[in-house]
Formats: C-alpha cells, structure tokens, sequence
C-alpha cells in the first residue's frame, strides 16, 4: 500500500497534477522514489527508477546537480549547480 501511495504522489509531481513542487518537495520526492528504486524487489523496481529518472530530470532543469567532481559518491549530495559540480551530462 505504501508503494502504490507513493506512486500516485509521484505521478502527481511528474504531471504537474497539483501544480509545480517546491525544489525541497522535489528534493524529498526523488529521495523517496530513489529509496524505493534501490529497496523493491527486481520485479516491483522498474517502475519507482523511471519514475525517480524523471523527478531527476526536472531536479537537473531547475539547475541542480548531484555531488561534486572528484568527490566520493557516499559524501554526494543535491545541491544548485556550480562550477564543481558533478553534472549529469559529465557522468559515464
């Protein structure tokens, strides 16, 4: 049940079916859908990791990038983009 909730949020904020949500709404979304991604099982997972894919590309359009060039992954974290910053488009 916590899933499919989570998926109609989700859906919403992917829609725009209540309006644009603020960068920590977002930020908070694509937590929880990358939590689910990565937590599910194999055959429940393909769902929460499009749906984290696509709260990802709206976090990038508003000019946030994840990590910064050379840093180690566990110490990344979302924040605006700068000139350290790891993009997306930078990654193999």
């Amino acid at each position: 049940m916590r899933v499919l909730v989570a998926a109609v949020v989700l859906c919403g904020f992917v829609s725009g079916a209540y309006g644009a949500p603020s960068d920590k709404q977002l930020l908070d979304a694509v937590q929880q859908a990358n939590s689910e991604c990565r937590g599910l099982p194999p055959d429940e997972r393909e769902e929460a990791c499009q749906k984290r894919d696509q709260l990802v590309g709206r976090l990038t359009e508003r000019g946030y990038c994840y990590g910064l060039k050379g840093q180690v992954g566990a110490d990344m974290r979302w924040h605006r983009c700068g000139p350290r910053s790891q993009r997306l488009e930078d990654q193999p």
